[in-house]
């Protein structure tokens, strides 16, 4: 009798080994077919990024500091950092209280040495006149005649001090010189700055 199990249980795991085996096949089939795959090829564009720390700083030559030419207060900034500027756009201004009246002071002085002037010219005229009538002398001739030099030399000097004071007066605009991004800004309205002082800085800008 217990070989009787024996035999029943020896075909009973032969018979599941060959089920086994059987269905083995059938699987490895379906895997290769699932590997056999296909797809089309087609030409596209691959995309990298690239993450990285660093300073981003313009080529040399390309930055201009712009600074003032005298000292003042600040009272208008106009621009700020990253704004795109062009030549001759104004960035800011100083307090010009004191140079317009240094410049006024200088106009007034002008308009009395050129009253002096017509008056030395007048005088010099009579006195020609009475010269070569015989009325006056030679000596009072040439105190008229100097007279009017001296006036037309006062004029003279009147006039450049008015320009020299209107030069200085246009310093108080501070504009840009290039077409350019304002790169940094030093100060703020209402802080002092000394002349030659550095306030916008402007990288120049090769699109333009």
């Amino acid at each position: 009798m217990k070989k009787g199990y024996w035999t029943v249980g020896s075909a009973l795991i032969v018979i599941s080994t060959a089920v086994a085996f059987y269905a083995w096949p059938g699987n490895k089939a379906e895997s290769n077919n699932d590997l056999r795959r296909t797809a089309t090829v087609s030409m596209g564009t691959l995309n990298e990024t690239v993450v990285a720390t660093g300073v981003i700083r313009p080529v040399t030559g390309a930055e201009v500091n712009v600074g003032s030419r005298i000292s003042g207060t600040v009272v208008s900034l106009l621009v700020v950092v990253g704004e795109r500027v062009e030549a001759g756009q104004l960035l800011a201004e100083l307090d010009a209280t004191a140079l317009e009246a240094q410049a006024d002071e200088a106009r007034a002085d002008v308009a009395l040495s050129k009253s002096r002037v017509a008056l030395a010219e007048s005088i010099l005229t009579r006195r020609q006149r009475l010269t070569e009538n015989g009325v006056v002398s030679a000596e009072d001739l040439d105190t008229a005649e100097n007279a009017l030099a001296a006036a037309s030399a006062q004029l003279l000097r009147d006039k450049a001090r008015l320009r020299s004071a209107e030069i200085a007066l246009s310093y108080t605009q501070v504009a840009a010189p290039i077409n350019g991004v304002v790169a940094e800004v030093s100060t703020r309205e209402g802080e002092t700055v000394a002349a030659a002082f550095a306030a916008p800085q402007v990288c120049h800008d090769h699109r333009s």
